[in-house]
């Protein structure tokens, strides 16, 4: 019988340590990166030439409306010699190759978990700088939107994890309304027509301190009589009515209301 269970157990570390390149596909490490920042491989050249120019204005445009300027994505550049180990752990990669066989065919593909956990790649292979061009014109959207689908599917996933169950219970009693809203944020104001979640942007973590800026969930609701209503302007009339009446100023009689459009655009 010892000889039996002996015999086992050298065939099972045979096996465990002769796994060959499974194991690398098992062992992954976890991906690094934070939200919305994008690894892009390319050739320093280009990366300052028109390429990188377009790379830049494609993948990651200025959002608009925003008051002050903000861009879709962080980008992060490597040339094929600096994209190392830890740049290889990005959790977003751009890669641009060029190869001069004439057998390889322009193209494009996107590639999951390749040198860590919870990671996606996008190829862009070409024989030349203008094929590899011309491949990434052709798909800057569907690059764009992959990235952004994946990006908001984690943070989904991260506000489910950490979500204040307590606001999502009063919401759906109050108003017959299911939302999600962060552990940190709370119900502030919660009546029949109006409810309001609240966070505030600390000055200082360690002694809590909030800051100037308050950051706001608000829901208001009210009855439909006619098309009039789904206007800008009168939409715009309803949330400073609402603000108006909730949110006031430091001053005497002051109070919330929208930003103008020659201030800042409203869409």
């Amino acid at each position: 019988m010892k000889n039996i269970f002996l015999y086992s157990l050298i065939i099972t570390l045979f096996n465990t340590n002769c796994g060959g390149s499974d194991d690398t596909e098992i062992y992954l490490p976890q991906s690094m990166g934070t939200q919305g920042v994008i690894e892009v491989v390319l050739n320093q050249t280009l990366w300052e030439g028109r390429l990188g120019e377009i790379v830049r204005d494609r993948l990651s445009p200025m959002i608009e409306y925003y008051p002050n300027e903000e861009y879709l994505f962080d980008l992060q550049h490597s040339t094929k010699k600096g994209f190392q180990l830890s740049s290889k752990k990005q959790r977003f990669i751009v890669q641009f190759i060029i190869n001069p066989n004439a057998s390889i065919e322009p193209d494009i593909n996107y590639s999951s978990d390749v040198w860590a956990s919870d990671q996606s790649l996008v190829r862009i292979i070409g024989n030349n700088q203008q094929e590899i061009y011309d491949v990434f014109i052709a798909n800057a959207q569907d690059i764009q939107d992959h990235f952004m689908k994946l990006d908001l599917e984690r943070m989904e996933i991260k506000l489910k994890l950490d979500q204040n169950y307590l606001a999502k219970k009063k919401l759906k009693e109050k108003h017959n309304l299911s939302l999600t809203v962060p552990s940190e944020m709370e119900l502030s104001i919660n009546n029949e027509s109006f409810a309001a979640m609240q966070q505030l942007r600390l000055v200082s973590t360690k002694e809590k301190s909030a800051g100037d800026v308050q950051q706001f969930v608000m829901v208001y609701h009210y009855p439909y009589t006619d098309k009039s209503q789904l206007t800008k302007e009168s939409l715009l009339a309803v949330r400073d009515s609402v603000v108006k009446k909730y949110f006031k100023g430091k001053g005497e009689d002051s109070y919330m209301i929208t930003a103008p459009d020659s201030l800042v655009p409203s869409f």
